[in-house]
């Protein structure tokens, strides 16, 4: 079983012993990094592929599931935008796009038993959490 987004029984609720938990943004250009038409394409290919969660979300990895809610001016808002299995979701580490630092946390999250590439995020803070949360799905 793949994405559980449709249980309404846990929609909103965090995952079971939460092992990690950080907020991430897609891994393109920002509004603020707009200085040509070719940044502007990065994000509308991000939607494209169906791979644009939204600009901030919250990801949390428990033993058994990983959750990702969106968040606005820093609190979860709105439904769940998906649930996986922990085993069915894998974290590949990527480059960093926008970013001096090649070491800033970003990485592709692939649903493995779709073989479908979920979403291509970077970490808003370069922090313990964000690479704690990297590498635990790194792991499944």
């Amino acid at each position: 079983m793949a994405v559980l987004t449709h249980r309404p029984d846990r929609a909103q609720r965090l995952p079971e012993a939460v092992e990690a938990l950080a907020v991430f943004q897609p891994n393109a250009s920002g509004h603020g990094e707009f200085r040509s038409w070719k940044s502007f394409g990065e994000r509308q290919l991000l939607k494209g592929r169906g791979q644009y969660l939204g600009e901030r979300v919250l990801v949390a990895a428990g033993i058994d599931e990983v959750v990702v809610w969106p968040v606005v001016c820093g609190r979860i808002f709105g439904h769940c935008l998906g649930r996986w299995w922990r085993d069915s979701l894998l974290a590949l580490p990527s480059d960093p796009v926008g970013r001096r630092d090649a070491l800033w946390p970003a990485c592709v999250l692939v649903d493995l038993d779709r073989a479908m590439f979920v979403a291509d995020l970077q970490a808003v803070r370069d922090d313990v959490e964000s690479r704690a949360l990297i590498d635990a799905l790194a792991s499944t």
